[in-house]
């Protein structure tokens, strides 16, 4: 990515921590795990406000499940977004529950753009994150910890601002195009490729 691209003024203001969700709605997800975090925090003052952007074949059982949980004042279904800097200026913490992901992009966008992140110890996502540094790693299909990630995080401005720090330089050292380019370089050993032009 272009850490430049995601440079993105947050809106401020809001009333609650948001929790981001932005994605598929597929079972591999899990955003049901999230929801169940966000249930075991709203027993707390201070619960946090989950936004969930995107749309996909689990978006009625969700809804269903937001209903069943008598979390319809706590959770709000966007719908998909043009771009992922559309839903990353609207939250404070980017959460990504899935079972498995091809790689985790949207980990790198969010922490392009100065949000936390927090990410399962699955295959494609721990390879993203570096757990305690860049972000934070939980074990698949665990809302409990999930829940005390994400109160880490809301509570904890400390550990916030250095995982947003820490991301920001993993992202220009590891998946910026020139360190990308240049790890393909050096497996297909020729002297550099140039970075596509963009725009």
């Amino acid at each position: 990515v272009d850490p430049d691209a995601f440079r993105i003024e947050r809106t401020r203001g809001a009333p609650a921590f948001r929790v981001g969700f932005i994605g598929r709605l597929d079972p591999i997800k899990r955003v049901p795990d999230l929801l169940q975090a966000v249930k075991m925090l709203a027993r707390n003052d201070g619960a946090p406000h989950l936004h969930v952007f995107g749309g996909g074949e689990e978006r009625a059982s969700i809804a269903a499940d937001i209903e069943r949980l008598d979390l319809r004042d706590l959770v709000t279904m966007h719908g998909a977004v043009p771009k992922p800097q559309d839903a990353l200026k609207q939250i404070d913490l980017l959460v990504l529950p899935s079972s498995a992901e091809g790689f985790g992009l949207v980990l790198i966008e969010a922490m392009a753009a100065g949000v936390p992140v927090i990410g399962t110890n699955a295959p494609g996502i721990r390879d993203v994150v570096r757990n305690g540094e860049t972000g934070l790693l939980v074990p698949v299909g665990s809302p409990q910890e999930l829940a005390e990630a994400i109160r880490r995080v809301m509570e904890d401005s400390a550990l916030r601002h250095r995982l947003v720090s820490r991301a920001l330089e993993d992202v220009r050292d590891r998946f910026t195009w020139t360190a990308v380019l240049r790890e393909y370089a050096e497996l297909l050993e020729i002297e550099s490729i140039a970075p596509p032009v963009v725009g």
